[in-house]
């Protein structure tokens, strides 16, 4: 690192060294200010992150093409990427991306629905030349009606809201990928996965191919109003150091849905949806985890805002590379904030503005819903606390599962009730 002279070091006497004062490591307070020279303005979050990118490309004197063959970034381009990102994505903290051995790693993500026919786009539906501020990955799965006023209230909220829509449809049997085709063909691009590939990896699918400076995340079954994602975008251009932002939800009436958690944590595993919360309801756990206090109408920092509406830089979405596929269904948006906070994030929600949700219309029609979301809980805790996490959410699948068996016992289920639960928790510990 190249030293500081301080002023006066010219006329120092001879024979004697002038104090050399080493620079200071930039740090995400410093994010624009070391390159802003009189009459320059301040970068934002934006323009730090394309720098960032044009330095890799021209680094050790030659180009280097960043994206891979999957339209993501190889390990070398991630490494470098890494290493030339301002403020928080510094090379300090590239370390963190690294995950525990058995897990899944950034340097070896998992291609979206390999072994399988790929997603194919619909014909005319390809991307103009210019690229838009914002990018939108619609996923739907069976949701048409949700879709389609989903998309009505993106048109109608016109401006950044309608530049560059991509709708990936998660092989619907329900005629969601038609109507689309027929009724937003000139407007939206239009993905049909031949597979159900999940919410992580349908999710990566679409934003593969998105050409935003932003990427939202977007639910099927949410209404935008005028002006919501224009306010979020601003937020993310005047503050760089935060890597996502996410609105207030609220249902179609207007109440609001409390919708942010902390991280959870080992005590979360052992309180949450358990007896031991009916035993202990005095517990500092709970209320931590659902941030009781906090009434969701102002705006602060937290640790995973809700993810049916979630504004991320998409260069920082590439440098971590989306979401985990092994989080299928659940869990993968808890993850992602978890690595940004990893590297020094900050993740923003915004309670001045508000998306309407109309809650679980599409994982509540999956069958094994509870299942999947164990499975996704055991990963997520293997991934982040080790061996040690795995073990006890197994565990506190199994003492769940006795509660629901015993239930059924007393209400006089048929057998078969008491077999498909612990078939359910078998899964959990087979996973």
């Amino acid at each position: 690192m190249e030293g500081a002279l301080p002023a006066g070091a010219g006329q120092a006497a001879a024979g004697q060294r002038s104090p050399v004062r080493r620079a200071r490591r930039p740090g995400p307070a410093d994010v624009g200010a070391g390159a802003r020279g009189a009459g320059q303005r301040r970068l934002s979050g934006g323009d730090l992150l394309g720098r960032g990118l044009r330095v890799c490309r021209g680094s050790l004197g030659r180009e280097r093409p960043l994206p891979d063959s999957r339209g993501g970034l190889g390990r070398a381009g991630r490494h470098d990427l890494l290493r030339a990102l301002p403020g928080p994505a510094h090379a300090s903290c590239a370390r963190h991306v690294q995950h525990r051995e058995g897990g899944w790693r950034p340097g070896h993500r998992r291609r979206a629905g390999f072994g399988r026919p790929r997603p194919r786009m619909t014909p005319g539906s390809s991307p103009g030349p210019a690229a838009p501020r914002l990018s939108i990955v619609v996923l739907s799965w069976n949701t048409r009606e949700l879709l389609s006023a989903c998309l009505d209230s993106l048109r109608g909220a016109g401006g950044l809201a309608w530049d560059d829509v991509i709708v990936v449809d998660n092989d619907s049997h329900d005629g969601s990928a038609d109507m689309v085709a027929e009724r937003y063909a000139d407007q939206v691009r239009l993905v049909r996965n031949p597979v159900n590939d999940g919410y992580a990896i349908g999710n990566n699918i679409g934003a593969e191919r998105a050409r935003g400076d932003y990427l939202l995340l977007l639910n099927s079954d949410t209404e935008v109003a005028p002006g919501v994602l224009e306010t979020l975008v601003r937020f993310l251009d005047e503050h760089p150091r935060h890597g996502a932002c996410a609105p207030r939800l609220v249902h179609a009436d207007g109440r609001v849905q409390r919708s942010c958690k902390a991280f959870p944590g080992l005590p979360t595993a052992v309180f949450f949806d358990t007896c031991f919360e009916r035993w202990f309801p005095g517990n500092r756990e709970i209320p931590r985890y659902f941030m009781a206090d906090f009434d969701h109408l102002s705006n602060r920092d937290v640790d995973q805002p809700p993810g049916a509406a979630l504004l991320v830089r998409r260069d920082l979405w590439r440098v971590l590379t989306g979401l985990d596929p092994e989080l299928w269904l659940f869990f993968n948006d808890v993850d992602l904030c978890r690595r940004m906070a990893a590297l020094g994030w900050r993740v923003a929600y915004l309670g001045e503005v508000s998306i309407v949700h109309h809650e679980g219309k599409s994982t509540s029609q999956f069958p094994a819903f509870g299942a999947i979301w164990h499975k996704n809980r055991m990963a997520y805790y293997r991934k982040t606390f080790g061996w040690r996490g795995a073990l006890l959410a197994r565990v506190m699948t199994s003492v769940r599962g006795l509660e629901e068996v015993l239930k059924l016992r007393r209400s006089g289920a048929p057998r078969e009730a008491r077999a498909a639960v612990w078939s359910s928790v078998r899964e959990v510990w087979a996973a």
